[in-house]
């Protein structure tokens, strides 16, 4: 009886050693790695910063037909509009994907913020006024 309960003892701490032992399996999930980027934008003009080191490739996609292999490019958009800005690069030898969207308001050659009257100096410009006569009826 205690040659039994030895022998399932040992039995135990066998199949206990080896189901630890077996699920000690080299990790095979990938790698996962933020891809992250700064923007900048100066009315039309956008500068991208990658953030992200060891990137080994970089393929930008501006979203308005325009592309660029440069790691901090600067792009200028046409004009007003929502655009997707996606920025793909190659990591540790897989290729990862950020994306994000960029609204550029309509944009004004003034400086508004200059303080100075300096911008209406240049230029030629017109004003035409409408006048307008506003007449009431009474309806009886």
């Amino acid at each position: 009886m205690k040659n039994l309960k030895n022998n399932i003892f040992r039995l135990l701490i066998m199949i206990t050693a080896v189901i630890i032992l077996d699920s000690c399996k080299k990790d095979t999930t990938p790698k996962l790695t933020d891809l992250l980027y700064d923007l900048t934008v100066d009315g039309n003009q956008v500068t991208f910063k990658t953030v992200t080191t060891g990137i080994s490739t970089y393929r930008w996609d501006f979203g308005d037909g325009g592309s660029s292999t440069e790691a901090n490019p600067v792009h200028e958009y046409a004009g007003k509009g929502k655009y997707i800005t996606t920025l793909y690069a190659t990591i540790n030898g897989s290729v990862t994907e950020a994306s994000t969207v960029i609204r550029i308001a309509k944009t004004s050659p003034i400086k508004l913020d200059d303080n100075t009257l300096s911008d209406w100096d240049k230029g030629d410009y017109q004003y035409h006024y409408c006048w307008a006569r506003w007449r009431y009826f009474s309806v009886s």
